[in-house]
């Protein structure tokens, strides 16, 4: 201890402290600061466990975090694929549109021409008419003229006369069978347009007919004769006319579709043809043949169908092994073209 003196100096302060202690309560001091010590020890121990277990948690969370941001990445590209193919579909159908709506102009303006020249034909018409009319008239004031003063000449006239009536009139029926028969045809036209009109709007309400469908190492890949190939790996379907439980597809309507076919091998050297029926009609066939290794071969066609009638590919020759197991190394692809 110390104390400040008059001229502001330091100096330290001695004093005796006498300080008894007993043995006891050395003891319960001693007692008390351990039992201190070990709680906070125990304490400290639990919080320290405590922290662990947040730690191990929030790195449980981090991870779980990590894969469903892996996932959502996955479906996003999946999903981004997926609308880059519907565009492309969406581009073609918007495409033929035009060319439906070309074509209706193209018949309307048929139409319109040939009433604009059924028109211009009557005006014609009518004007040969009024004029065989004036000259008929003008006869009939001349012999009007002539029967006061000569009879016979007047009756010869007026057979003449006669017979250029009946020569107007079988000309008028000839004109009249003309015009008739033109406006049948024109009529026909019109109900041609209105079916065209008619299955256009059809075609229009119709969802979008496309399907394309992979063969995967999940299929049977054994090759047998008589087989249908099922393709059950699914890449695009619009419309749902494929069926890969069947390997069928079928039309919706009646039209113009065109199929695509790969098929890829391997196993022993042979052939395997694999044939696109419809019904009982083979449309197109893909023939693969190697001596050493396996073999990709493909086919397209373009076919008529009516509505309800089938495609699948079918095996129908081989003496090969297996179709090859990697996915979409095969697979079969169609789309309606044109509505008929």
């Amino acid at each position: 201890m110390y104390y400040l003196d008059e001229n502001f100096q330091f100096h330290e302060m001695k004093a005796e402290v006498n300080v008894t202690v007993e043995n006891e309560d050395i003891t319960v001091i001693v007692k008390y600061l351990l039992e201190k010590i070990t709680t906070l020890e125990k304490n400290g121990q639990e919080k320290e466990k405590s922290m662990q277990e947040e730690v191990t948690k929030l790195k449980d969370k981090l991870a779980e975090q990590d894969t469903t941001l892996m996932e959502q990445e996955k479906k996003l590209k999946e999903q981004r694929k997926d609308n880059e193919k519907v565009s492309s579909r969406i581009d073609l159908l918007e495409e033929m549109e035009k060319n439906q709506n070309q074509s209706i102009k193209d018949s309307m303006d048929k139409v319109s021409s040939r009433i604009d020249l059924l028109e211009d034909l009557e005006k014609t018409q009518n004007h040969s008419i009024k004029d065989s009319m004036d000259k008929v008239s003008s006869i009939i004031d001349l012999l009007e003229d002539l029967e006061k003063t000569q009879s016979q000449s007047m009756k010869d006239s007026m057979n003449k006369v006669s017979s250029r009536f009946d020569l107007l009139e079988d000309l008028e029926k000839k004109q009249s069978r003309s015009m008739k028969n033109y406006m049948d045809k024109v009529i026909e036209d019109i109900g041609h347009l209105q079916n065209q009109s008619s299955r256009f709007q059809e075609y229009m309400d119709l969802s979008p007919v496309a399907f394309s469908y992979g063969y995967n190492k999940n299929d049977n890949t054994k090759v047998i004769n008589g087989q249908t190939l099922l393709f059950t790996d699914r890449i695009m379907d619009l419309g749902g006319q494929f069926n890969p439980s069947t390997g069928t597809f079928t039309a919706p309507i009646k039209g113009i579709y065109v199929f695509y076919l790969v098929v890829r091998t391997l196993g022993a050297d042979g052939w395997t043809n694999v044939d696109l029926m419809s019904g009982k009609k083979t449309i197109a066939t893909v023939r693969s043949y190697d001596k050493d290794s396996d073999d990709q071969s493909s086919v397209s066609t373009a076919v008529l169908l009516d509505r309800g009638q089938t495609v699948r590919p079918v095996v129908r020759i081989t003496n090969r092994d297996y179709i090859h197991p990697d996915d979409h190394y095969s697979y079969f692809t169609g789309y309606l073209l044109k509505p008929i």
